[in-house]
């Protein structure tokens, strides 16, 4: 009788087995895709910050969209854009940098 105790406890943990191996199998199918998901957004993030950054470089010095002069030694002027400029420091010597259209920085050499 012991044996056939042993066969039935023996089938039933094989049973279990078989069921942990399906569920491990759906976990892994479910991880492997939400993988590829993230994958793909962190792509459609890496393209949107180099179209991004490839459209803001072309607005270097073009007065279009400008809504700041910068003043350079020898009276060199760079239009520039608040957005750009706020974005890389808060600090530009002047009072109100919203409100101003100009900037100052006349002891810097054009060349840079």
């Amino acid at each position: 009788m012991a044996e056939a105790d042993e066969r039935s406890e023996l089938m039933a943990i094989k049973e279990e087995y078989m069921k942990l191996q399906d569920h491990l199998a759906d976990a892994e199918l479910r991880y492997h895709t939400l993988l590829n998901i993230k994958e793909e957004e962190n792509k459609v993030n890496i393209d949107y910050d180099r179209n991004l950054h490839k459209f803001v470089s072309k607005l270097f010095n073009k007065s279009n969209y400008s809504d700041i002069v910068i003043l350079l030694e020898d009276g060199h002027l760079i239009s520039a854009h608040k957005v750009i400029l706020a974005s890389r420091s808060q600090d530009w010597g002047v009072e109100d940098f919203l409100l101003t259209d100009h900037i100052d920085l006349s002891g810097i050499i054009s060349e840079i």
